[in-house]
């Protein structure tokens, strides 16, 4: 899956991703919304991948839930790492 960004960079797991990974979506549906936001993407605003599937009826809000708290989860393990001993 090709992506392009802040989770590829940082070697983190991407939303579309994790919904593939989770079973909720197919690799065919993330390629299809990702040329979908790419289209919408005008003045540095690009839409959400998640409502973008939500739209075309591919992702409940259930799923979409449930990939999100998946990111925060990870992006908080992420962020409490980075942390030097005496922050923590």
């Amino acid at each position: 899956m090709e992506h392009s960004g802040e989770g590829e960079r940082t070697g983190r797991e991407l939303f579309g991703q994790i919904a593939v990974r989770r079973g909720f979506v197919s690799a065919e549906h993330v390629h299809e919304a990702l040329k979908i936001q790419q289209d919408l993407t005008h003045d540095g605003k690009r839409p959400l991948i998640g409502i973008i599937l939500m739209e075309l009826g591919m992702l409940s809000t259930t799923e979409m839930i449930d990939v999100l708290q998946e990111v925060h989860r990870r992006t908080r393990r992420v962020a409490l790492a980075s942390l030097p001993p005496q922050g923590r």
